[in-house]
């Protein structure tokens, strides 16, 4: 049964609660007042305002419900407004559309940057000397012939052996290799690190293509003249029927060392490399690689340069330093410019570029072949 004492806390406690709710509903109606004051139509165009109705509270308190309440008749009470208005808020969400996705009206989404596409890795340069250039034009002296007739003199006063030696001017012109994206000066200044993203895949564009000229360049039309430009190779000639590819390139490293050179990498094509450390022995062991570790491409003590700027079923076994030098005139730079009426029109011309020259000086030092 409920106390005298619990009765009253419970009075006091709706009366206090009635003195808060009017006050609150008499700071609302006013703003409503101002509202309706300036619709077209005034006060009585406003149909919640009801025109001087009684205020939410009043009908509250003055229901029988409460009534009883108050007067301590019942325990509780039921309260039904008919008819009443009620201004209806809103539910905010981060949510907008249909179906409902994160909008970007009330939360800002969060910048990650970009996210790259693929770059190759760059192989080539590794492999033959680089040489600062300051002129278009790379002048080298090279022997041309060399007939070794040194011999043992018969006897004091005897004639001696005469050998043969001789040369020829190896000129190797300076190329360009440069490409360019066009961008408004607004994108640029608004998203900063779009321009140093376009800084990158300029850069890496330009060296993608040297590192495909260096093995394949025809040297026509300003191009480089490539380890595979005809005239700057040896032709493969070891081959047997029945070679597996391990063979093939042994017998390319042996072929350069009866020339006298020594061989000091290999380049192939990314799906044969993985194709020879796929070979297994009459066990089905693998010969070369252990799928549960990662290892350096090495192949009969030689770095391997698996690499997609060759073709797929192509090799090249080099003496790479003797064969071969790498002239730097400009290293790969970006720069900026207006071309035109570009100016007027805020749009910029980012521009990335490089000068180099190849000179492949010493083709027996290259042994280019194909896999059988």
């Amino acid at each position: 049964m409920t106390t005298e004492t619990e009765n009253e806390a419970v009075v006091k406690a709706l009366d206090g609660l009635k003195k808060r709710l009017d006050a609150k509903l008499a700071e609302q109606d006013a703003i409503l007042i101002d509202l309706a004051q300036r619709a077209p139509g005034g006060y009585r165009s406003m149909p919640h305002m009801g025109g001087g109705a009684p205020s939410i509270s009043s009908r509250v308190f003055a229901s029988d419900g409460v009534k009883a309440l108050l007067s301590k008749q019942s325990r509780s009470a039921t309260v039904t407004l008919e008819g009443s208005t009620f201004l209806t808020k809103n539910t905010i969400t981060g949510d907008g559309g249909s179906p409902t996705s994160p909008s970007d009206t009330l939360v800002e989404p969060m910048r990650a940057g970009f996210i790259p596409g693929a770059f190759r890795r760059l192989r080539m340069r590794e492999l033959i000397p680089v040489v600062p250039c300051s002129s278009n034009m790379v002048n080298a002296t090279r022997e041309l012939s060399w007939s070794n007739d040194a011999a043992e003199t018969s006897a004091e006063g005897a004639s001696k052996a005469e050998s043969d030696l001789s040369f020829e001017l190896k000129q190797t012109p300076v190329s360009t290799i440069a490409h360019f994206i066009k961008a408004s000066k607004q994108v640029l200044d608004d998203a900063p690190l779009l321009g140093r993203y376009i800084d990158m895949r300029l850069s890496h564009g330009v060296l993608q293509r040297e590192d495909s000229q260096i093995i394949n360049g025809t040297g026509s039309s300003g191009a480089l003249s490539g380890f595979l430009d005809s005239g700057n190779y040896t032709a493969y000639g070891y081959y047997v029927s029945g070679m597996s590819y391990c063979d093939q390139i042994r017998t390319a490293i042996e072929q350069l060392a009866v020339a006298d050179y020594t061989a000091t990498g290999i380049v192939l094509n990314s799906r044969d490399w993985s194709t020879i450390e796929r070979e297994k022995d009459n066990e089905d062991r693998y010969l070369f690689a252990n799928p549960q570790t990662s290892a350096a491409p090495m192949l009969w003590g030689l770095p391997v340069v698996a690499s997609n700027s060759i073709a797929q079923g192509k090799f090249i076994v080099a003496d790479f330093p003797t064969a071969a030098v790498l002239y730097d005139r400009q290293s790969v730079t970006v720069e900026l410019g207006y071309v035109n009426e570009d100016f007027t029109k805020n749009l910029v011309t980012i521009r990335g570029e490089e000068r180099v020259a190849l000179a492949v000086n010493v083709p027996a030092a290259v042994i280019y072949g194909t896999f059988q």
